[in-house]
C-alpha cells in the first residue's frame, strides 16, 4: 500500500499466475502516489496469501477481499484496476458489491465464456501425468484457467446491472486472452453504461508492462474526467 492514505484508494488485482508485484511500477508511480491511494494484493493462492490454495470461484475470491474494500471505501468506494484473470474478478466484485466499487479498469480482460475456454495445452496439463511435471505457478494457473469458463459463465445474468465507468484497454495482437473480449463487454453492458475501450493495434497481452504510461494515464483520465461528478475527490 503506498500513496496518499486520503487519497483516492485504487485496488489492483494481479492474473495467473502472478503477485501484487505485477503492479510494481504504478506502485512507484510518483504522479500516481502523489493524489491516489494504491493497494496491490497477492489473490488466494498466489505470493503470500495461503500460496498453493487457489481459490477458482471469482465469487469466494470478492468475499475474500471484501474486509480490504470495506477499510479502502470510506464514503467513495473503490476504484478496481484487473489484468487478465485479475480482470473478471475485478468485475465480480462490482457485481457483488457495487455499493463498494467506484469504477473498473480492465486490462487484457478473460470475461467471455466461450472465448475463455481451455486450450489444447490446458486440457493436457489437467492430467495427473502431466501436471505433476508442472512448475507449481504454472500448475496453479491451470486450475484457475480450467474453471474460468463455468465462472464467467454465472456472471453472464448479472452484467446487466453494472452502473458505473469502465475502462477496457484491449491489445489486438493479444495470444493469450483474445480481442474479442472487448466485443464481448461492450455487447453485455446497456448502451448508456459509460464504457471506454481502449484497443491497441499492435500491442500484445503484456501491455501492463509494455505500456504502463498509457494505462496510467487511463486511470488518471477516469479519476479526473468520470468521476469528478458524485464521487469524493481528495487533493494530494
Amino acid at each position: 500500500e503506498v500513496g496518499q492514505q486520503n487519497g483516492n484508494p485504487v485496488l489492483f488485482l494481479h492474473g495467473t499466475p502472478g503477485s501484487w508485484s505485477a503492479f510494481g511500477s504504478y506502485l512507484s508511480d510518483t504522479h500516481l502516489a502523489s493524489s491516489i491511494n494504491m493497494v496491490a494484493v497477492d489473490r488466494p493462492g498466489f505470493g503470500q496469501s495461503d500460496y498453493g490454495n487457489v481459490l477458482t470461484s471469482l465469487a469466494e475470491q470478492a468475499q475474500v477481499l471484501k474486509p480490504l474494500v470495506d477499510r479502502l471505501t470510506r464514503d467513495c468506494g473503490i476504484v478496481l484496476v484487473g489484468h487478465s484473470l485479475g480482470a473478471p474478478l475485478a468485475v465480480r466484485m462490482a457485481m457483488d458489491y457495487p455499493e463498494k466499487i467506484a469504477a473498473l479498469v480492465l486490462v487484457s480482460p478473460s470475461l467471455d465464456p466461450e472465448l475463455e475456454k481451455p486450450r489444447w495445452y490446458n486440457n493436457l496439463s489437467d492430467h495427473k501425468l502431466i501436471s505433476w511435471m508442472l512448475p507449481t505457478e504454472l500448475e496453479l494457473a491451470n486450475i484457475e484457467v480450467m474453471a474460468l469458463p463455468d465462472e464467467l459463465k454465472q456472471m453472464v445474468p448479472l452484467w446487466h446491472a453494472l452502473d458505473l465507468p469502465i475502462t477496457l484497454i484491449q491489445g489486438e495482437k493479444d495470444k493469450l486472452v483474445h480481442p474479442d473480449n472487448a466485443d464481448f463487454a461492450e455487447k453485455m453492458v446497456s448502451q448508456d453504461q459509460d464504457l471506454r475501450v481502449v484497443r491497441l493495434e499492435d500491442a500484445g497481452h503484456f501491455v501492463l508492462w509494455k505500456q504502463p504510461d498509457l494505462i496510467r494515464d487511463e486511470i488518471l483520465h477516469l479519476f479526473e474526467n468520470r468521476l469528478t461528478k458524485g464521487y469524493c475527490l481528495q487533493s494530494g
